[in-house]
């Protein structure tokens, strides 16, 4: 279908002076826009808008692109709008304050701020969104779902300070309701894992002037509240909510690589979780980073045996491992972590977003190309691997 319609638009864009002659409607400026929406991405109500009456047969009236877009992503679309109307009518109401008798004002402002405060307590969009419409996609294989860590959204917060007729400490509160309902959600979907994304942790020791929250010694702040989150969930839970943590690899480069993993290590395994992904494939000193794992994993962490994943891929560098090398970094691993708390992973995502160009590859196809061998290759350096040490 999305083929169809691009060649439909390549071929009014061809003849458009004969169709502005005629006076016919053209696709192009008018449902061009609704190609970005049929796409992998929205397979799942792209094909309920197909055949929504269930016949088995595609009608004319339902394969019109337009109606496709709409039942895509057209609700949330209007609830934008809506929302977009109700803030800009309390902007207006703020606004008008000054013109309310004194007495008033106070109540109306304090009114405003509740009306702002109820609005603004809530993820946009929730991870557990995302997994409902990929994991149709996956015929063969589980599929575990990333949730934003609530240390990442904490930073959205005054650094000093506080918000007028919202603390620190509702907006605290508010956020660990918010995660705590983010990965539960993403249980219920189905996933039999949920990964926290903490790529911020090591970055909070940069000390990056261009960045303030970095020298604000923010480590142990975002771990406890991490912590607030996972204290909601059983031990049996936390088996299965991890922690990511990486340098950063969107773009094919890093925003915290130059520093010293010491920064973090000690202080990452007081969190509670039960699995951690750790890039490890791209730091110089590989043995450096495996004996902090091996002094601060923890076997009991409230209930749970920590498993260290470390990663034996960096999705940055074109260059494809092999099943060898992986195997070796396994081996050499294992000396200073316990076997029965050992596990492989990739660095970092391979970063499949559109405005991801991929640099060190070449091009994003080139990139999509290279990760399912680096994939593959992952897997079967971890048979060797688990051959060897007898696991």
């Amino acid at each position: 279908m999305y083929d169809y319609y691009l060649q439909k638009k390549e071929d009014e864009d061809h003849a458009s002076d004969q169709l502005k002659t005629r006076g016919l409607r053209s696709f192009d400026g008018i449902d061009a826009w609704t190609l970005e929406y049929i796409d992998l991405r929205h397979v799942q109500p792209v094909i309920e808008a197909f055949d929504e009456d269930t016949s088995g047969y595609v009608t004319i009236q339902e394969s019109f692109a337009l109606r496709m877009a709409y039942w895509a992503v057209g609700w949330r679309v209007c609830m934008t709008a809506y929302r977009d109307k109700i803030l800009s009518t309390l902007d207006s109401m703020g606004d008008l304050l000054e013109n309310i008798l004194t007495p008033n004002r106070r109540i109306r402002s304090h009114g405003i701020n509740a009306e702002r405060k109820l609005e603004d307590r809530e993820y946009n969009t929730y991870a557990y969104e995302y997994y409902q419409k990929s994991k149709p996609l996956a015929k063969k294989a589980k599929l575990k779902q990333a949730v934003i860590a609530p240390s990442m959204l904490y930073l959205l917060y005054l650094l000093n300070g506080e918000i007028e007729g919202y603390t620190k400490d509702e907006f605290v509160r508010d956020l660990v309701n918010e995660c705590v309902k983010d990965i539960r959600g993403c249980f219920e979907a189905g996933a039999p894992r949920v990964s926290i994304d903490f790529t911020e942790g090591r970055l909070a020791a940069k000390k990056d002037p261009r960045n303030p929250w970095t020298g604000a010694s923010l480590l142990q702040t975002f771990i406890d509240l991490i912590n607030q989150v996972l204290d909601r969930f059983s031990p049996e839970e936390r088996k299965n909510i991890g922690i990511h943590t990486c340098p950063g690899g969107d773009c094919d480069s890093v925003h915290s690589k130059d520093v010293d993993y010491h920064e973090l290590l000690p202080s990452l395994f007081q969190i509670n979780a039960g699995y951690f992904l750790i890039q490890c494939s791209s730091e110089t000193n590989k043995e450096k980073v495996y004996k902090e794992i091996g002094e601060h994993l923890r076997s009991d962490a409230m209930g749970v045996k920590q498993i260290a994943f470390v990663g034996v891929i960096n999705p940055l560098d074109p260059k494809v491992e092999t099943p060898e090398e992986i195997c070796e970094h396994l081996i050499h691993a294992s000396k200073f972590i316990p076997v029965d708390q050992l596990g492989a992973t990739d660095d970092c995502g391979f970063s499949p977003f559109s405005v991801d160009v991929k640099p060190k590859h070449g091009s994003p196809d080139f990139a999509r190309d290279v990760a399912f061998q680096k994939i593959a290759n992952r897997v079967k350096g971890v048979k060797l691997a688990s051959e060897k040490l007898g696991v």
